[in-house]
């Protein structure tokens, strides 16, 4: 064998060895986001930290898998974290880059940093080369605006949401629940309205927001009805507290600021 062929026969076994490595690594890739659709999320992780080790050309689509991963396990500040270094490496032009951005927004509203989330949906939001996620931004705005209590804005993105996906049972339930607050706000005297129709009102509130974090770790106004032994009891509180009698209070119950002001709406201290 000549050294002329033992070289080239060498260089084809190196370019051979090369590219099955790297269909190794894409096929880490197809795993992983096998693995996110099929509701994997530990999976999907697992591979995209692979990728992430080992593939630098699929580096960056890999920590954007990784990072939904996290949002979907609810592990915020985990995707956050993931996102902040995708984000180092990224540019405009980056794969996935308004999806980052987006999923980004979302993770401050999950972790319940409702300014810092409105800052960056408004960012989003005015940025013209976000094209995708331009109508979603409308919804989540909304959804912000609403935690912040300012249901002026958050009705006006609802209805601008709405414009777009007049079908959606979500914001439309969301419009309706503002609707009915700003009546109630609206009152001169909360109190002029019977305990029938406080305790309708609440009801229905409580549903929307149980439907709302039905997969969160957090359930508030299931934290704040456990205090109650029974219906009857509930309402036997309710009616208590819009007389300004005795009100039962826990001082375990842990309602955040909206529960609070919407209690205090319906006439409560």
């Amino acid at each position: 064998m000549t050294k002329k062929l033992l070289v080239h026969i060498t260089l084809m076994f190196i370019i051979s060895f090369a590219l099955n490595s790297q269909n190794i690594k894409d096929s880490n890739m197809s795993s992983g986001i096998d693995s996110y659709f099929n509701n994997d999320f530990y999976g999907c992780i697992y591979y995209m930290n692979i990728v992430i080790k080992e593939n630098k050309g699929l580096q960056l689509e890999a920590m954007y898998w990784k990072s939904k991963s996290y949002y979907e396990l609810d592990k915020f500040e985990d995707a956050r974290v993931t996102l902040d270094d995708f984000f180092s490496k990224a540019s405009n032009s980056t794969d996935y880059y308004e999806d980052a951005r987006f999923l980004y927004c979302k993770v401050y509203y999950r972790m319940k940093k409702y300014d810092e989330a409105l800052l960056l949906l408004n960012q989003f939001n005015r940025n013209k080369n976000f094209k995708y996620y331009s109508v979603a931004s409308l919804f989540w705005l909304g959804e912000v605006y609403f935690q912040l209590s300012d249901l002026k804005q958050a009705l006006n993105y609802f209805n601008l949401y709405l414009d777009n996906v007049p079908d959606n049972k979500s914001a439309i339930k969301r419009v309706e629940l503002i609707k009915q607050i700003q009546i109630l706000l609206s009152k001169n005297n909360s109190k002029s309205l019977s305990v029938f129709e406080k305790a309708n009102w609440l009801i229905d509130y409580i549903k929307i927001e149980q439907q709302k974090t039905k997969n969160a770790n957090e359930m508030p106004v299931t934290t704040f009805l456990d205090q109650f032994e029974n219906r009857d009891d509930f309402f036997s509180w309710l009616e208590k507290y819009y007389k300004n009698e005795e009100t039962v209070k826990d001082d375990n119950v842990d309602l955040d600021d909206l529960e609070l002001q919407l209690i205090k709406a319906l006439g409560g201290d």
